[in-house]
């Protein structure tokens, strides 16, 4: 056997390795980055409670004459998924 020979299979066999290493190092990444369903199930009927709770507060004010439902709509949306995503 050829000292090219050893050297090109080392080669490929060391290729092989930092493939699979990369492959391993990103599904344990990704695996790492979803919140377990538990937890979104329970973000997701907080923000619902939220939201109908906002909605229900808009619908008690006075209306002007520029005011878009959409507009509030969207308030209510916003506010509800900050509330539920950034204060713990």
């Amino acid at each position: 056997m050829e000292a090219t020979d050893v050297a090109g299979r080392l080669d490929s066999a060391l290729e092989r390795c930092v493939m699979r290493l990369a492959l391993l190092l990103a599904c344990l990444v990704f695996s790492g980055c979803t919140e377990p369903p538990q937890v979104t199930k329970t973000r997701g009927d907080a923000r619902t409670a939220l939201f109908k709770e906002c909605m229900d507060l808009a619908s008690k004010l006075p209306r002007q004459a520029d005011d878009d439902v959409a507009d509030i709509v969207n308030a209510c949306s916003t506010q509800s998924w900050y509330m539920t995503n950034h204060i713990q």
